[in-house]
């Protein structure tokens, strides 16, 4: 059975933002390492996670087959996404800059956020949808 079309915006918004992060974070990743006062290994990381999202993120958009069920793993990506980002932040709490720490945040926020939307559209669908 389809998934609801709350559902199906909250993957193509969460799928949009993944790819433009991947985009951003590995096109300018020198220039965000300097800015944010981290290593370019952590951006490039960064991206590639973003990447991997993304990348499951479009083809459960274009599967014909999908399930609600799916969506789960967008769901727990984003919530491990948002700790990895606040465990960054721990870890390099002696070299990040304020920007990013602020953006650190920001990106861990959004991530729980984005997870927290997800899995209530994802409790809300019927039951036959969560069964698949």
């Amino acid at each position: 059975m389809a998934i609801s079309t709350n559902l199906k915006r909250l993957i193509w918004i969460d799928t949009n933002a993944a790819s433009l992060a991947f985009l951003f974070l590995i096109t300018l990743r020198h220039f965000f390492a300097s800015l944010f006062g981290l290593p370019v290994y952590l951006i490039t990381i960064m991206a590639i996670i973003a990447l991997c999202y993304a990348m499951y993120g479009w083809q459960l958009i274009f599967r014909k087959d999908r399930s609600a069920k799916q969506v789960l793993p967008l769901i727990i990506g984003n919530v491990a996404y948002g700790i990895m980002c606040l465990s960054v932040l721990a870890w390099h709490s002696d070299m990040i800059k304020p920007i990013g720490c602020a953006y650190l945040l920001f990106d861990a926020s959004i991530a729980f956020l984005l997870a927290a939307v997800e899995w209530q559209a994802y409790r809300s669908e019927p039951v036959e949808n969560n069964a698949q």
